[in-house]
């Protein structure tokens, strides 16, 4: 195994605080979603088939956030503020 193939500490820790550019892109997503239901002001089909997606789509990057958390722990990783 060569010394480039090795991951720092620094470098386990930054990868485990940064968002992807999917996750990234899946909250802009949700953001929009609420925000037209905002805007429209009513109670829909459309807008409760909305509000459960974008309540999914968080709990799933949520799990994703605690899973990266506890791997990081179980590695023995330093967690940074």
């Amino acid at each position: 195994m060569k010394n480039e193939d090795i991951l720092s500490r620094e470098a386990q820790s930054d990868t485990l605080n940064k968002l992807t550019q999917s996750q990234l892109s899946l909250i802009d997503d949700c953001v929009s979603r609420l925000t037209d239901i905002k805007v429209e002001g009513k109670v829909t089909e459309r807008s409760l088939r909305d509000l459960t997606s974008v309540m999914r789509e968080l709990d799933s990057l949520r799990e994703l956030c605690y899973l990266r958390l506890f791997n990081s722990l179980k590695r023995g990783d330093m967690l940074l503020g």
